[in-house]
Protein backbone atom coordinates (compact mmCIF):
# COMPACT_ATOMS: atom_id res chain seq x y z
CA UNK A 1 0.00 0.00 0.00
CA UNK A 2 1.34 3.47 -0.90
CA UNK A 3 1.95 5.98 1.91
CA UNK A 4 -0.73 8.34 0.63
CA UNK A 5 -3.28 5.48 0.58
CA UNK A 6 -2.39 4.55 4.17
CA UNK A 7 -2.84 8.12 5.37
CA UNK A 8 -6.15 8.38 3.50
CA UNK A 9 -7.58 5.19 5.07
CA UNK A 10 -6.41 6.01 8.61
CA UNK A 11 -7.53 9.65 8.68
CA UNK A 12 -10.79 9.57 6.67
CA UNK A 13 -13.13 8.18 9.41
CA UNK A 14 -11.86 10.75 11.95
CA UNK A 15 -12.16 13.74 9.67
CA UNK A 16 -15.71 13.32 8.38
CA UNK A 17 -18.33 14.84 10.66
CA UNK A 18 -21.09 12.69 12.05
CA UNK A 19 -23.68 14.23 9.74
CA UNK A 20 -21.60 13.13 6.74
CA UNK A 21 -20.37 16.62 5.84
CA UNK A 22 -16.60 16.73 5.22
CA UNK A 23 -14.65 18.95 7.59
CA UNK A 24 -12.00 21.45 6.51
CA UNK A 25 -9.37 19.07 7.87
CA UNK A 26 -10.72 16.26 5.69
CA UNK A 27 -10.62 18.42 2.56
CA UNK A 28 -7.06 19.54 3.30
CA UNK A 29 -5.97 15.96 3.91
CA UNK A 30 -7.41 14.87 0.56
CA UNK A 31 -5.66 17.80 -1.13
CA UNK A 32 -2.25 17.03 0.32
CA UNK A 33 -2.61 13.29 -0.34
CA UNK A 34 -3.27 14.04 -4.00
CA UNK A 35 -0.28 16.40 -4.16
CA UNK A 36 1.96 13.72 -2.60
CA UNK A 37 0.65 11.09 -5.02
CA UNK A 38 1.35 13.13 -8.14
CA UNK A 39 4.77 14.23 -6.93
CA UNK A 40 5.81 10.70 -6.04
CA UNK A 41 4.56 9.44 -9.42
CA UNK A 42 6.52 12.07 -11.32
CA UNK A 43 9.67 11.32 -9.37
CA UNK A 44 9.42 7.60 -10.08
CA UNK A 45 8.95 8.29 -13.80
CA UNK A 46 11.89 10.65 -13.84
CA UNK A 47 14.06 7.99 -12.23
CA UNK A 48 13.30 5.51 -15.01
CA UNK A 49 16.20 5.54 -17.49
CA UNK A 50 15.39 6.41 -21.08
CA UNK A 51 17.02 5.86 -24.43
CA UNK A 52 18.08 9.24 -25.81
CA UNK A 53 18.82 9.81 -29.48
CA UNK A 54 20.48 13.15 -30.24
CA UNK A 55 20.31 14.39 -33.84
CA UNK A 56 23.05 17.01 -33.79
CA UNK A 57 22.91 20.21 -35.76
CA UNK A 58 26.00 19.76 -37.94
CA UNK A 59 24.74 21.51 -41.05
CA UNK A 60 24.56 19.46 -44.23
CA UNK A 61 25.59 16.13 -42.71
CA UNK A 62 24.71 13.51 -40.13
CA UNK A 63 25.93 13.13 -36.56
CA UNK A 64 23.68 11.04 -34.33
CA UNK A 65 24.52 10.41 -30.69
CA UNK A 66 22.82 7.43 -29.07
CA UNK A 67 22.74 7.41 -25.27
CA UNK A 68 21.60 4.13 -23.69
CA UNK A 69 19.70 3.94 -20.38
CA UNK A 70 22.99 2.72 -18.88
CA UNK A 71 24.55 6.00 -20.08
CA UNK A 72 26.84 4.17 -22.50
CA UNK A 73 27.16 6.04 -25.77
CA UNK A 74 27.43 5.23 -29.47
CA UNK A 75 27.36 7.27 -32.64
CA UNK A 76 26.09 6.95 -36.18
CA UNK A 77 28.18 9.27 -38.37
CA UNK A 78 30.04 12.29 -37.07
CA UNK A 79 29.44 15.26 -39.35
CA UNK A 80 32.13 17.10 -41.31
CA UNK A 81 35.63 18.33 -40.48
CA UNK A 82 34.37 21.88 -39.98
CA UNK A 83 31.89 20.67 -37.35
CA UNK A 84 34.53 19.00 -35.14
CA UNK A 85 34.50 21.73 -32.49
CA UNK A 86 30.72 21.73 -32.30
CA UNK A 87 30.67 17.96 -31.93
CA UNK A 88 33.38 18.01 -29.26
CA UNK A 89 31.62 20.75 -27.29
CA UNK A 90 28.28 18.93 -27.35
CA UNK A 91 29.72 15.68 -26.03
CA UNK A 92 31.61 17.45 -23.26
CA UNK A 93 28.56 19.52 -22.31
CA UNK A 94 26.73 16.22 -21.86
CA UNK A 95 29.56 14.82 -19.69
CA UNK A 96 30.52 12.15 -22.21
CA UNK A 97 34.08 10.86 -22.00
CA UNK A 98 33.83 7.54 -23.85
CA UNK A 99 32.16 6.44 -27.09
CA UNK A 100 31.68 2.66 -27.05
CA UNK A 101 31.10 2.35 -30.80
CA UNK A 102 30.71 4.47 -33.91
CA UNK A 103 29.18 3.64 -37.28
CA UNK A 104 30.31 5.46 -40.42
CA UNK A 105 27.50 4.90 -42.88
CA UNK A 106 29.60 5.68 -45.97
CA UNK A 107 32.85 7.49 -46.80
CA UNK A 108 31.52 10.99 -47.54
CA UNK A 109 33.21 13.75 -45.57
CA UNK A 110 29.99 15.19 -44.13
CA UNK A 111 29.46 11.83 -42.43
CA UNK A 112 32.97 10.85 -41.31
CA UNK A 113 34.85 14.15 -40.87
CA UNK A 114 34.10 14.69 -37.18
CA UNK A 115 35.32 11.25 -36.15
CA UNK A 116 38.86 12.60 -35.85
CA UNK A 117 37.99 14.63 -32.76
CA UNK A 118 36.33 11.56 -31.24
CA UNK A 119 39.61 9.67 -31.70
CA UNK A 120 41.62 12.51 -30.15
CA UNK A 121 39.40 13.66 -27.30
CA UNK A 122 37.30 10.66 -26.27
CA UNK A 123 37.77 6.98 -25.51
CA UNK A 124 36.57 5.49 -28.80
CA UNK A 125 36.41 1.71 -28.54
CA UNK A 126 35.40 0.39 -32.00
CA UNK A 127 34.20 1.52 -35.43
CA UNK A 128 31.97 -0.06 -38.06
CA UNK A 129 32.21 0.80 -41.78
CA UNK A 130 30.84 -0.50 -45.10
CA UNK A 131 34.36 -0.85 -46.64
CA UNK A 132 33.50 1.27 -49.68
CA UNK A 133 36.80 2.42 -51.20
CA UNK A 134 35.15 5.19 -53.27
CA UNK A 135 35.98 7.64 -50.52
CA UNK A 136 36.28 11.38 -50.28
CA UNK A 137 39.52 13.06 -49.22
CA UNK A 138 40.51 12.43 -45.64
CA UNK A 139 38.91 9.01 -45.24
CA UNK A 140 42.06 6.95 -45.88
CA UNK A 141 43.95 9.07 -43.37
CA UNK A 142 41.16 8.56 -40.86
CA UNK A 143 41.39 4.78 -41.20
CA UNK A 144 45.17 5.02 -40.68
CA UNK A 145 44.61 7.02 -37.48
CA UNK A 146 42.19 4.38 -36.20
CA UNK A 147 44.76 1.68 -36.91
CA UNK A 148 47.55 3.67 -35.25
CA UNK A 149 45.34 4.20 -32.19
CA UNK A 150 44.60 0.45 -32.00
CA UNK A 151 40.87 1.05 -32.41
CA UNK A 152 39.25 -1.99 -34.05
CA UNK A 153 37.50 -1.36 -37.38
CA UNK A 154 34.86 -3.86 -38.50
CA UNK A 155 33.17 -4.20 -41.89
CA UNK A 156 29.40 -4.27 -41.72
CA UNK A 157 26.69 -5.32 -44.14
CA UNK A 158 23.03 -6.35 -44.11
CA UNK A 159 22.25 -8.73 -41.24
CA UNK A 160 25.07 -7.64 -38.95
CA UNK A 161 24.04 -6.37 -35.55
CA UNK A 162 25.12 -5.16 -32.14
CA UNK A 163 23.42 -6.45 -29.00
CA UNK A 164 23.59 -3.42 -26.73
CA UNK A 165 21.80 -4.94 -23.74
CA UNK A 166 18.69 -3.58 -22.00
CA UNK A 167 16.50 -4.92 -24.86
CA UNK A 168 18.36 -2.70 -27.35
CA UNK A 169 19.82 -3.80 -30.68
CA UNK A 170 21.39 -2.03 -33.63
CA UNK A 171 21.02 -3.90 -36.92
CA UNK A 172 22.09 -3.25 -40.51
CA UNK A 173 19.19 -3.53 -42.97
CA UNK A 174 21.05 -2.47 -46.13
CA UNK A 175 23.09 -3.21 -48.23
CA UNK A 176 24.12 -6.85 -48.53
CA UNK A 177 26.80 -5.73 -51.03
CA UNK A 178 28.05 -2.41 -52.35
CA UNK A 179 25.89 -0.81 -55.04
CA UNK A 180 26.75 1.38 -58.04
CA UNK A 181 26.65 4.61 -56.03
CA UNK A 182 28.37 5.60 -52.79
CA UNK A 183 25.18 7.10 -51.39
CA UNK A 184 23.14 4.03 -52.30
CA UNK A 185 25.69 1.84 -50.52
CA UNK A 186 25.16 3.67 -47.21
CA UNK A 187 24.57 1.49 -44.19
CA UNK A 188 20.90 1.76 -43.23
CA UNK A 189 20.63 0.94 -39.53
CA UNK A 190 17.69 0.16 -37.27
CA UNK A 191 17.92 0.81 -33.54
CA UNK A 192 15.29 -1.19 -31.65
CA UNK A 193 14.36 -0.66 -28.01
CA UNK A 194 11.60 -3.02 -26.85
CA UNK A 195 8.55 -1.97 -28.93
CA UNK A 196 10.06 1.14 -30.55
CA UNK A 197 12.57 1.55 -33.38
CA UNK A 198 14.62 4.35 -34.94
CA UNK A 199 15.53 4.12 -38.63
CA UNK A 200 18.73 5.79 -39.84
CA UNK A 201 18.68 6.09 -43.63
CA UNK A 202 21.97 8.00 -44.12
CA UNK A 203 22.21 8.91 -47.84
CA UNK A 204 20.41 5.84 -49.20
CA UNK A 205 16.88 6.19 -50.52
CA UNK A 206 13.95 3.86 -51.05
CA UNK A 207 15.02 3.13 -54.62
CA UNK A 208 18.34 1.68 -53.35
CA UNK A 209 16.70 -1.00 -51.19
CA UNK A 210 16.76 -4.41 -52.86
CA UNK A 211 13.99 -6.40 -51.12
CA UNK A 212 11.46 -3.78 -50.16
CA UNK A 213 8.88 -6.17 -48.67
CA UNK A 214 11.41 -7.63 -46.27
CA UNK A 215 12.64 -4.14 -45.43
CA UNK A 216 9.11 -2.98 -44.56
CA UNK A 217 8.56 -6.02 -42.35
CA UNK A 218 11.76 -5.20 -40.46
CA UNK A 219 10.85 -1.57 -39.79
CA UNK A 220 7.23 -2.08 -38.70
CA UNK A 221 8.06 -0.90 -35.15
CA UNK A 222 9.76 2.23 -36.46
CA UNK A 223 8.54 5.49 -34.91
CA UNK A 224 11.40 7.81 -35.90
CA UNK A 225 13.26 7.99 -39.22
CA UNK A 226 15.90 10.24 -40.71
CA UNK A 227 14.97 11.76 -44.05
CA UNK A 228 17.28 10.21 -46.68
CA UNK A 229 20.18 12.24 -48.08
CA UNK A 230 19.36 15.38 -46.11
CA UNK A 231 16.09 15.84 -48.00
CA UNK A 232 17.72 16.26 -51.43
CA UNK A 233 15.46 14.34 -53.80
CA UNK A 234 13.00 12.27 -51.79
CA UNK A 235 11.44 9.20 -53.37
CA UNK A 236 7.61 9.30 -53.56
CA UNK A 237 7.64 5.67 -52.40
CA UNK A 238 9.40 6.68 -49.19
CA UNK A 239 6.68 9.26 -48.58
CA UNK A 240 3.98 6.70 -49.33
CA UNK A 241 5.34 3.85 -47.21
CA UNK A 242 6.13 5.78 -44.04
CA UNK A 243 3.20 7.59 -42.46
CA UNK A 244 2.45 9.02 -39.01
CA UNK A 245 6.11 8.98 -38.03
CA UNK A 246 8.59 11.48 -36.64
CA UNK A 247 10.99 12.50 -39.42
CA UNK A 248 14.37 14.07 -38.74
CA UNK A 249 15.89 16.15 -41.52
CA UNK A 250 19.56 16.95 -40.90
CA UNK A 251 20.62 19.66 -43.33
CA UNK A 252 22.07 23.13 -43.80
CA UNK A 253 23.71 25.38 -46.34
CA UNK A 254 25.77 23.45 -48.88
CA UNK A 255 27.04 23.42 -52.44
CA UNK A 256 25.44 20.16 -53.56
CA UNK A 257 21.70 20.56 -53.51
CA UNK A 258 18.71 22.15 -51.81
CA UNK A 259 16.06 20.39 -49.79
CA UNK A 260 13.20 19.14 -51.95
CA UNK A 261 10.74 21.30 -50.03
CA UNK A 262 7.61 20.14 -51.84
CA UNK A 263 8.44 16.48 -51.28
CA UNK A 264 9.29 17.07 -47.62
CA UNK A 265 5.92 18.78 -47.16
CA UNK A 266 4.27 15.59 -48.41
CA UNK A 267 5.66 13.54 -45.52
CA UNK A 268 2.80 12.31 -43.34
CA UNK A 269 3.88 12.93 -39.77
CA UNK A 270 5.95 15.39 -37.77
CA UNK A 271 9.06 16.78 -39.43
CA UNK A 272 11.90 18.31 -37.40
CA UNK A 273 14.79 20.02 -39.18
CA UNK A 274 18.20 20.77 -37.74
CA UNK A 275 18.51 23.87 -39.94
CA UNK A 276 15.36 25.27 -38.31
CA UNK A 277 15.10 23.53 -34.93
CA UNK A 278 18.77 23.02 -34.07
CA UNK A 279 19.83 19.82 -32.32
CA UNK A 280 16.87 17.50 -31.74
CA UNK A 281 16.69 14.96 -28.90
CA UNK A 282 14.15 12.13 -28.87
CA UNK A 283 13.59 10.07 -25.71
CA UNK A 284 12.01 6.63 -25.50
CA UNK A 285 11.03 4.27 -22.69
CA UNK A 286 10.77 1.41 -25.17
CA UNK A 287 7.03 1.90 -25.72
CA UNK A 288 6.63 5.57 -26.63
CA UNK A 289 8.78 8.34 -28.08
CA UNK A 290 8.87 12.01 -27.22
CA UNK A 291 10.91 14.99 -28.29
CA UNK A 292 12.57 16.55 -25.23
CA UNK A 293 14.71 19.12 -27.05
Amino acid sequence: MNNWQKVFREKTPKLIKKNGIPSISFILTIFFCLIFYFLSSSFSLADQPSLLVHFLDVGYGDAILIQLPSQKVGMIDAGSFQMEKRLEAYLKENHISAVQWAVISHPHENHFGGLGVIIDQFDLQQVFINEDERAEEGYTELLKRLHKSNIPVHTWKKGDRLELGEDITLEVLHPDQLLDTVNGSSLICLLTYKKVAFLFMADADWTDIQDKEVFLSQVKAMEVATVPHHGVGLSPDFVENFRNKIFILSTGENQWGSVAEEQVRQLKGTVYRTDQDGTIVIASDGFTVKRIK
